[in-house]
């Protein structure tokens, strides 16, 4: 059977009215400075002023709503901007533990995710469930927040129906349906994207490519350590994030410094997006912002620029720096190309441990051969990838080896261009723009 996005049309479209033939949604979270033991006062939602009890979002379920917005934005025709709650939001996000339509529903006060979009004349409130205070932030109730903003923003059930056996949530976010043996589907599918941009258009703005880093794990720019990056937040709700590479036991400083940004805040990130920390004003920095961390495991971490409350624009800088070398004494990789500095072989480290590349017992080095030099080592989930660049008759080529975790080779790439670097996806890998192009990735 083959599916169709057509199906995913609402009924009616509760923003229509809201943007008098513009493109600006404006969107805000609950937040309540005072809570009351633990929750806020109950709050009417929709045009039926259903009673719900929410409470302030945490910084990282803030980060993630967000993020659902700045995403969409490239995507369809449609400028989204945050505004503080209570200030007549299109849309209004609730974090709640109660809700008096959820009790009509006969929901069990317990339980993981869950969520209603309650609708108003001109825009909607959209309230997500979250039972237990400070547990895990968890996919469920990810899956539910992009799940109630289609709907706000004018998405329905797969032909009405959420549990369509025709459909599954990787084919719809907006089907309840699972799909055996996979994750929880915690974005917009192709034909709910194919769908929005139906219903509002594709995304048409001159200055759509003007954002300099983008704002998720596949979309960044790129940190080294003692080394620091320019940026600038171009619009409300801009977010910049940046992959930087940590040894396991290392610790490291970050520093937000604004130019023309006021009051910079810093959020620290693992590899799968979860936050680890967050500084708004660090001590002797005034407005700017200051991460400290010393690294639990060797790999790639996130760093995100963003203004306060994400109202800010302006420009900034963003810095890392090697405060405690966590190998007792052995030499540093200061210019962050995955080698020990100053030694003859090439040496990578593996966590705590410094080990040799070898092959078949034999050590390499920059004398090792006239036709290549290796270059940088990254580490991958079973050891390393090296990168060979050529030399000679194999100038501008490239060759990636695969060592385990002890430094041993188990394999290697045949020789590439920069252009087929970029294809067999290397430079994500190594960060580096192989074919020249002016950007990292395909």
């Amino acid at each position: 059977m083959t599916l169709s996005y057509q199906s995913l049309f609402g009924w009616t479209n509760h923003l229509d009215s809201a943007i008098d033939d513009g493109e600006e949604i404006t969107f805000s979270l609950f937040y309540d400075p005072t809570p009351y033991d633990g929750t806020s006062p109950a709050v009417n939602v929709g045009w039926q002023e259903d009673i719900v009890y929410p409470y302030s979002h945490s910084e990282e379920q803030a980060v993630f709503v967000r993020s659902v917005f700045s995403r969409l934005d490239p995507l369809i025709d449609l400028d989204f901007s945050e505004v503080e709650y209570n200030s007549s939001a299109d849309i209004s996000v609730f974090r709640a533990w109660g809700n008096s339509y959820w009790t009509e529903l006969g929901w069990d006060e317990s339980g993981l995710g869950g969520g209603t979009c309650h609708y108003l004349y001109d825009g909607a409130d959209v309230v997500w469930r979250d039972i237990y205070e400070n547990d895990e932030f968890n996919v469920y109730e990810q899956s539910t927040i992009v799940h109630e903003i289609g709907h706000a923003l004018g998405l329905d059930h797969p032909d009405g129906v959420g549990a369509n056996p025709d459909w599954d949530e990787w084919d719809s976010i907006m089907s309840y349906n699972d799909r055996p043996g996979w994750d929880e589907a915690t974005w917009f599918s192709e034909l709910d994207i194919l769908a929005l941009q139906a219903l509002w258009g594709v995304e048409d703005d001159e200055l759509i490519d003007i954002d300099d880093y983008g704002s998720s794990l596949s979309d960044h720019g790129f940190l080294g350590v003692e080394a620091s990056v320019n940026g600038e937040l171009e619009k409300n709700g801009d977010l910049d994030w940046f992959a930087v590479d940590l040894v396991d036991g290392f610790k490291y400083e970050f520093t937000l410094i604004g130019d023309s940004l006021i009051d910079p805040t810093l959020t620290f990130f693992d590899d799968a997006g979860n936050s680890i920390e967050y500084n708004d004003d660090a001590d002797g920095f005034g407005s700017d912002s200051q991460i400290i961390y010393q690294a639990s495991s060797s790999g790639t971490y996130f760093l995100q620029a963003a203004g306060y409350n994400y109202h800010s624009i302006g420009t900034y800088s963003l810095s890392a720096v090697l405060l405690e070398d966590g190998n007792s004494g052995n030499p540093l990789d200061v210019d962050n190309d995955g080698f020990v500095d100053d030694v003859t072989n090439y040496q990578m480290y593996s966590g705590s441990t410094i080990v040799d590349l070898t092959h078949r017992g034999r050590t390499f080095s920059d004398q090792s051969s006239r036709q290549w030099d290796a270059t940088k080592a990254v580490v991958v989930a079973d050891g390393f990838d090296v990168l060979l660049e050529g030399a000679g008759r194999r100038d501008d080529r490239y060759r990636v080896v695969a060592a385990n975790s002890s430094g041993a080779v188990t394999g290697a790439s045949r020789w590439y261009t920069g252009t087929q670097m970029n294809g067999q996806g290397y430079e994500d890998i190594f960060a580096i723009d192989f074919n020249s192009n002016g950007s990292i990735g395909m």
